[in-house]
Order: C-alpha cells, then structure tokens, then sequence
C-alpha cells in the first residue's frame, strides 16, 4: 500500500562507529565529530521543502511520517509512524529522533533508548525518515480494499462529505484521515510488536489498529 506513497526525507548511515547523515537526495550534510549537526538539520528540511516544490509532499498540514531500518542490500524494515499537526512540528519531531539515533544528547528516556536500540542488529546499516501523501495513500485505500462495504462508519469517517465543506470539517477530516493511516500503516507492519510504535492517546490510530488486528 505504501508503494508510491512515499518520499524520502533524510537518512542517516551507520559505518562502524560512525554516522552519515544525508538529505532527501542523499547529500551528505553532516557526520560524527562535526559540530554543526543543528545547521545540518536546517539544511535537511530547506532541501526538503525546495525538493517538494510543485508536487503533492511537504504541504503544511497534518503530516505522516515513517521511520525503516534498511539492510546492506536496501532492504526497509518499517519500525514506527507518527503524525504531526503541522510540516514544521513533524521536521522538529523528526530531528529529535536523529539526535537520538546519532547518539549526541544525553537523553536516557525509554523512548530514546529505543531509538539507540534500532542500530543493535549488525543487519542495520542506515534509517530512513519517509513522508506518507495522506490524499495518495486514502485513494489507493478507496480503490484496493473493500472498506466502503466492510466498514462503512470508518469509511465515512476518512470521505469528504459533498455537502459540509466548511474549513472546521475539512481539518477534521485530514485529521481522521491521517490517524487511519498511522493505524493501518501500524498494523500492516506490526509495529507495536516488531517495532516502536505506540498508539496515541487522543486519536483513532489505536482504534484503527484495533479493527484490522480483529480481521486477522
């Protein structure tokens, strides 16, 4: 479901005892022992944004993004999703999580151990930050799936209604359309069991996981 849905953000690899971290386009912008991690991390999203330009990403809105371990051979292991409200809380979110991935803030939290922990496997040689189109993903769930029969509560809660157009509704509806997303996106990768994710507490990505681990 994923395939075509997504574009890169950033990565950062891991070679020995050192990480690279690189842009969308695969731009090395910083390393371990350089101290401007912080202007790299400007210079990421600055791209970001110049890359998307003219296409359906990086609009500032309700944002989805995913994190995958990838391989020697390339190979993405999906290991969280999250959404954010707006593209410049998603850039912060996200750049927290490299400073913890690269090991350059001294944070002993849980979460932030798993993060570190994501590198433990002598498979893993780079991670991946992801960008989901919310519009590109509930289209190819509308077109691939039988939601509108099975569900036809959850379907409408993720369809524009022709009648209510007013802008309150309308960011409900993003809203409700990106927390299915991280559910299903969740599910369809067992991320609460392989990976690191865990539902929120106010919105109805939990319940979403919820329906489809019933139907399996």
């Amino acid at each position: 479901m994923l395939n075509g849905c997504t574009k890169t953000i950033c990565s950062i690899e891991k070679q020995d005892t050192k990480y690279i971290f690189k842009d969308c386009n695969e731009t090395h912008i910083w390393e371990t022992d350089n101290d401007n991690l912080s202007q790299a991390l400007r210079s990421k999203t600055k791209q970001y944004i110049k890359d998307c330009q003219g296409t359906v990403f990086a609009s500032d809105d309700q944002m989805v993004w995913i994190l995958a371990t990838k391989d020697v051979n390339g190979v993405p292991s999906y290991k969280n999703v999250a959404v954010c409200k707006y593209f410049k809380y998603a850039m912060a979110e996200i750049n927290v999580h490299i400073k913890q991935l690269v090991d350059i803030i001294q944070d002993k939290s849980p979460k932030a151990q798993k993060y570190k922990d994501l590198w433990n496997s002598d498979e893993v040689s780079e991670i991946v930050f992801q960008e989901v189109n919310i519009d590109m993903y509930i289209e190819k769930i509308k077109k691939q799936t039988d939601l509108q029969e099975r569900a036809p509560y959850i379907y409408s809660l993720i369809s524009t209604n022709e009648v209510d157009t007013t802008i309150s509704s309308k960011s409900i509806l993003r809203k409700n359309q990106a927390e299915f997303i991280e559910g299903k996106i969740a599910k369809d990768y067992n991320l609460k069991i392989s990976g690191i994710w865990n539902p929120s507490s106010l919105g109805i990505d939990g319940d979403i996981y919820n329906y489809y681990d019933k139907l399996m």
